[in-house]
Formats: structure tokens, sequence, C-alpha cells
């Protein structure tokens, strides 16, 4: 309580029966408040201290005895610890079914008829719960009117900020808050502006220079606090005493959204700007983008971004995407980096001296393409780029560029293609000494090799990968060669090697705080267990990489977990379970641009139709499967694609699964692809045992070999089909 200590405290003796004469004679506040602990004795009164703004106030009003409880609030948490100590508890804000009941209690009408449209009116007073009855007031005289325009016409104003800072709650003479008897009503405004006012002008103007960074949920670090507001530690401690700025459990800053919209309202100083985009520059010269944790730093560099565009500050927004690119590829943005690439490209000079600087940011620009599927745009904007590296002799550019030409071959398909890419990089590499590029020229070239069936050279070139990543210390291609090593295994057969290599990728990943490519290789350990029928294990890997794929918004590989354990739990009959997961990946993949995933999820989406009896819907979903991976070109997803679309017909067309595990049958043995060789054989002979046994049983034998020697999951299936065809011959 603001107000007049004596005042409240002539109040309580009035409501006690304390005779006046005996009350007048006592002048010291003192005196009185231990006059009325005197009078309430052993009395059980619950002793309520509301909106205490100093620890010694608080204290007078503490006047309860022995059998009374004080309930004290207070906007300032050091008076909270210092009056209650451990017995201080936060009071966080409301959660969206509080916040959306307490805008019931005034207009239930609106938000049973419109409550999309209440929840973000909720949101947008960030649930606080005297913004809310003031929210709440307005629909109700809206509500009561019973014209449905006049309400949405009040739903549309209040998504104005100005305007919710000038509703207002009326207050009687009598019911006065003693923190509020100067104003005759209340608003938003006057109770954020009343804490702001405790303050000094050094800090205030700190709080008003830190609402340059979004609200919650949204957080940033104290090394960028610090950097824009251009204060102390010890300022910025007295902005967080007075309960204006909170700090979550990692130490990091948030302001509250009604705060943060007040402070706004004012606008923001184009120092403040300029210092939150140099701040950004300054952590990217350094390679701070780089590392995995910094995702959580997104909505703060897109904001730093957004200013520097807006503000023409045209240099610097180059400098900044510049140091972002890799960033943004390494989290999956690949729509936002598209969009603030090209909008750098625009900005930048066509002098020479600007054209490095353009290469750069242009071969990001391609990669983003390439992830988002466009890949014919992608690889047409490659091939100007190596024109352009040749014409400026930028080598170790020409040499990137034909990696990533390469990589785009084997995604198509085009291994013999992407093998030549890859040797030209090298010879670049080698003949100019740079020498840090050749791992990754080796490992395209072990990629290309592994992916045409070349086990051998495959696994020789991953192990030269890996011994000149060490050498050169590009650990990150290290731990890739890892990986693909490990699928080579995988694709051979060996799981234990697979599983080996995949194991020491995951070490690495860890040491060097590689965590996109440490959510890749859980994910394959997982299809592993998977594959071997460990289904506990397998779906405790997923979640474990799912966790960690939404904890540094690693949208792909969160896409790739609940695309894979959708695949799962359709494999171990869980079909409403599988459903979820898959139709939840899809809608990822739609939103991130990840065709090749879409793929695959239609494909099982197609099976659990066909097994639920859902033909017409199954045929869609198999053909919008096919065509996107025949469009993308990829080989290996069309053999998985045609595996499925076998397995789909398998419950109506047993004529139609053998035309689709023949024709993947046919992709796998020009791919060498043991696994899959063995499921088309597998395949094959289910669409076939009611026709003919013979050539089932023949092909069953033909399977066992492999999911033998692989301890596949089919394994157990493989046998009973056989046994079965045994028995009736």
């Amino acid at each position: 309580m603001r107000g007049n200590v004596t005042a409240q405290l002539n109040q309580w003796s009035y409501a006690l029966g304390i005779h006046s004469d005996e009350w007048i004679r006592l002048t010291d506040i003192s005196d009185r408040a231990q006059a009325i602990r005197s009078l309430i004795g052993t009395k059980r009164i619950l002793i309520v201290v509301d909106d205490a703004w100093t620890i010694r106030d608080a204290l007078t009003f503490q006047i309860g005895g022995p059998n009374c409880v004080h309930l004290l609030t207070t906007r300032i948490p050091e008076i909270a610890y210092e009056f209650a100590g451990e017995n201080t508890q936060e009071i966080t804000e409301l959660c969206n079914e509080d916040a959306i009941s307490i805008l019931a209690n005034f207009a239930p009408n609106t938000v049973s008829n419109e409550p999309n449209a209440a929840a973000k009116l909720a949101l947008s007073v960030g649930h606080l719960p005297f913004a809310l009855v003031l929210v709440g007031r307005k629909l109700r005289i809206a509500e009561r009117s019973k014209q449905p325009r006049r309400l949405h016409q009040t739903i549309e104003e209040l998504k104005s900020v100005e305007n919710r800072f000038r509703l207002e709650q009326p207050q009687s003479l009598s019911s006065r808050h003693p923190s509020f008897v100067e104003f005759e009503s209340l608003t938003l405004a006057n109770v954020i502006s009343l804490s702001e006012s405790i303050l000094n002008e050094r800090a205030r103007k700190a709080l008003h220079s830190l609402s340059i960074f979004e609200p919650k949920p949204n957080s940033f670090s104290e090394e960028a606090a610090l950097a824009i507001s251009d204060v102390s530690v010890e300022i910025l401690d007295t902005i967080v005493d007075s309960g204006l700025l909170s700090i979550d459990v990692s130490g990091r800053y948030q302001l509250h959204q009604a705060i943060c919209d007040f402070l706004r309202i004012q606008h923001h100083d184009v120092m403040d700007i300029s210092r939150m985009v140099n701040f950004y520059i300054s952590q990217g010269r350094v390679g701070m983008f780089d590392k995995p944790n910094m995702i959580i730093e997104t909505t703060n560099v897109l904001s730093a971004l957004e200013y520097a565009l807006n503000t023409e500050k045209n240099s610097e927004y180059i400098e900044l995407c510049h140091c972002l690119r890799s960033f943004f590829l390494l989290h999956g943005l690949y729509t936002e980096i598209e969009n603030y690439l090209k909008r750098a490209l625009q900005l930048i000079s066509p002098d020479i001296s600007d054209q490095k600087n353009a290469i750069e940011i242009e071969i990001s620009l391609a990669q983003s393409l390439f992830h988002q599927g466009k890949i014919d745009e992608s690889e047409k904007m490659h091939i100007k780029l190596l024109f352009n590296a040749k014409e400026f002799r930028y080598r170790d550019y020409e040499a990137i560029i034909l990696q990533e030409l390469g990589w785009i071959s084997i995604s198509r398909g085009e291994y013999q293609q992407g093998k030549d890419y890859y040797a030209q990089s090298k010879f670049i590499a080698r003949k100019y000494g740079i020498y840090t590029a050749i791992p990754a020229t080796l490992f395209g070239e072990a990629k290309s090799e592994c992916e045409m069936g070349n086990y051998k050279m495959a696994v020789s070139l991953f192990d030269q990968s890996i011994s000149e990543g060490y050498q050169q210390n590009t650990i990150e291609i290290v731990a890739r060669a890892w990986a693909d090593l490990g699928r080579s295994w995988f694709k051979q057969g060996d799981f234990k090697k697979a599983s080996d290599c995949w194991g020491a990728g995951v070490d690495l990943t860890r040491s060097i705080g590689l965590r996109s490519l440490e959510c890749y290789l859980i994910n394959s350990l997982a299809v592993l267990d998977a594959k071997q029928g460990k289904w506990e294990t397998a779906e405790e890997k997923w979640r474990s990489g799912l966790s960690l794929a939404s904890q540094i918004n690693y949208r792909e590989q969160v896409c790739f977990h609940l695309m894979n354990m959708g695949w799962g739990k359709r494999l171990i009959g869980e079909h409403k379970a599988s459903r979820k997961l898959l139709i939840n990946a899809y809608e990822l993949a739609q939103e991130i641009s990840y065709p090749s995933n879409k793929s695959f999820i239609l494909s099982n989406i197609a099976v659990l139709d066909a097994i639920e009896g859902n033909i017409t819907q199954a045929k869609n979903a198999m053909d919008s499967s096919l065509s996107i991976a025949e469009f993308l070109g990829r080989v290996w997803l069309i053999n998985e694609v045609l595996l499925m679309r076998g397995t789909a017909l398998l419950a109506w067309d047993n004529a139609g699964a053998y035309y689709e595990f023949s024709k993947a049958l046919q992709v796998a043995s020009d791919w060498n692809h043991r696994e899959h060789i063995a499921i088309s054989h597998y395949g094959i002979a289910l669409s076939q045992k009611a026709t003919n046994e013979e050539m089932a049983i023949r092909l069953l034998d033909k399977s066992i070999i492999y999911f033998t020697e692989a301890d596949h999951y089919l394994y157990h299936e493989a046998i009973r089909e056989r046994d079965i065809l045994k028995s009736i011959r």
C-alpha cells in the first residue's frame, strides 16, 4: 500500500472500536500499531496487507496476535522475501484457461461464440488479471447491446495497444485503493506507471531501452541487456527489484507483454536500435551464432534484422545477414533466410569490392532453396555462382560451390555426376592449398560411392575423410563422416558396425556442441532399434531426440522424429497414435517446405488407410507420395515409396502389390541396398503366396538370410509366413 499509513491505521482503529479520545492521544505510528495489536489479542483474524511498497510499511501492518495469519502482496520481490522469508510465493501469469475464465465472467457469450478472438485478446495483455478485467468490462458492454456489429467492432478496437491502455475502471471515493487514492479511474497505464515511478531517471531510461526486445516468452541475455541499455549491472538489478523486469530459470531477462506495450507506446530511441543491431553483429563476428545453443536468440536476431531494415541501416543489415547465414541453415529457418538474404542482395552494391560478400550470401540462399525442395532453382543459382567464382578467381568459393553441386546431384540420384563434382572440388583444393576443404570433398566422394552401392570404396573414403578431418580440424565433417559411415554399414546390413559408428558420432557431436547432428544420429539409432524389434528403446531414443530437436528449434529434425515415431507406431499396430504423429509431422513438413518428408509421411498414411479399409484415401495418398518422390528425383525416396505402396496394396490388390514390389526390387538392386532387396523379396512373396506358393517360399528364404544376418524385425514374420506355406504344401 502506497497510501497514507496513518489514515489506514485510523480505519483499523474505527473498525475495531478503539475509542477516539484514546486514539488521538497516540501520536506515534508504532504506538497506534501496538494498540491495535493489543486489541486483537488472541483473536483469529486473516490480515491482508495489499500492495506494500516499503518493508517498513509492510511491517507496520504486521499487527496480528499469535492466532492471526498475515497475507502480504507486493510488486517488489525484495519486500516479499523480507516479510515472509521461505514462505514467499511468486505469483506468475495466469494460464490460458484461467485467463479465458476471467473474460467469461464478464462476457460469457463472447467467449463461447468467439473463442479464438477471446484467446487472442487474453494473450495480447499477457493474461494479466487487471487487464483482463478491463477488457472483459468493455466486451460486456458490447455484448449486452445484443448487436453483433458492435461486438465485432469492439473486438477490433481492443486489438489496438493504444485502445487497451485507454480502458478505465472507475473508483468510488469509499472504495479507492490506498495506492491510487488520487485517481478517479484506474487504467493499465497508471497502474504500470506507478511502479515505474519508483525508478530513478537512469533506470527508467534503461527500462525503456529494454522494451526493444519482444515480450515473454522471449528472453534475452544479461550481456545483451547491458549492451543495449548502456547501464551498469547495479541499475539492471534495480529494475529487477522493482518487479518490472523478471528473470527466468536460466538467468535470462524477460518483459511482461503489458509492460512492454506500455513502454513501446512512447517509441524507441534510435540509439537503442543502433546498439541492438551492433550488439548482434559483434556476436556474429566472433562466431557466436555457430553455436547450437544460440537458437534461443532467434526472436532477438530477427528483431535486430527488422530494425536494421526499417531504419535503413543497410550496411549493418547486410553484415548481420552475413553473420546469420549458417545460423538460419543450422536451425532449418529456410523460408526466413530466403526472404532476408534476397533483400540483402538487393542492397549490396554492384562494385567489385562487394562481389565476395554477394557470393557468400548467394551460396547460403541457394542452400536454403535446396532445403525447401526448390532443387532446380538451387542448381541454376549454384551454376551461376560457380561462373562468378571462376571469373573473380575466388578459388575457395569455387571449391565450396562444386561441393554443393555434388550434393544436389546425389540428392537426385545422379551419383556419378555428384562424384565428379566432388573430385573437381578436391582437385582445386589441393592445387590452391585450400586444405580445409579436402575432408568435405572426400566425404562427398564417399557418399556418392555409398549411394551407388560401392560400399568397400565408400568405407575407405569415409575413413580418409575422418582422418583428414582430424588433421585439418574440420571436426564437423568428421562427425558427418561418422554419421554416413554408419549409414553405409546400415545399408549393407551390418547393424553392429552401424551402431558403433553412430555411437562414435553422438560422442563427438556432444563434445563439440553440434546438437543438430546429434539429433540426426539419435534418430538413426532409434530407427536401428526399431528395425531390430527393440520398440521400447527405439521410442526412448526418439523421445530424447525429439526433446533435443525441440529445445534447439531444429524443425527439420522435429519433423523427422515425429515421422519415424509414427512409422514405428504403425509397425507395432498402434494405428491411432501412428496417424496422430504422422499428421503432426506432415503439417510441420508443409510449414518448413520439406517435400521429401511429405512423400514418406504420405506413404505411411496410405498404409494406415489401406489397413483401415479406406481404399480411396489410400490410393490418393499413394499417388501424391510417388508424385513428390519422382519430382524430387531421389532414388532412395522412390525406393521407400515403392515399398510402402506395395505394403498398402497388399490389403486389397495382390497383383498391384506384386508390381510395386517388383519395381522396388529393381531400384534396390541397381542401388545395391541389401535391406530394400530383402524387403522387396518379402513383399513379392506375400503378394504371391495365394497363387504361387513355390515362388513365395523361395523368396521368403532369400529374405530370411538377410533378416537373420541383420537381426531384422521382419525375421520372425518371414519365418512364420514361410512355415505356414510349407505346412499347407
